[in-house]
């Protein structure tokens, strides 16, 4: 499977999973690596520019978040 990042190229290996435990994508070493140093910075802007890279960038991002209508 490849990396979800935006813009790599590298295979995803390591699942990302969310606070039920559901799986929400795979990223590289190197990506999950970039999203858990964002995470421990506690710098609200790196985590959510990291988030929306790991998502695939924001458009992806936007697309998998479906509506309510």
């Amino acid at each position: 499977m490849k990396c979800k990042w935006k813009d790599c190229n590298n295979k995803g290996s390591i699942p990302q999973l969310d606070k039920n435990r559901s799986q929400w994508a795979f990223l590289c070493e190197e990506h999950h690596k970039e999203l858990e140093e964002s995470i421990e910075s506690m710098e609200p802007k790196a985590i959510l520019q990291a988030w929306v890279r790991a998502s695939g960038g924001p458009k992806k991002m936007v697309e998998g978040m479906g509506t309510n209508d």
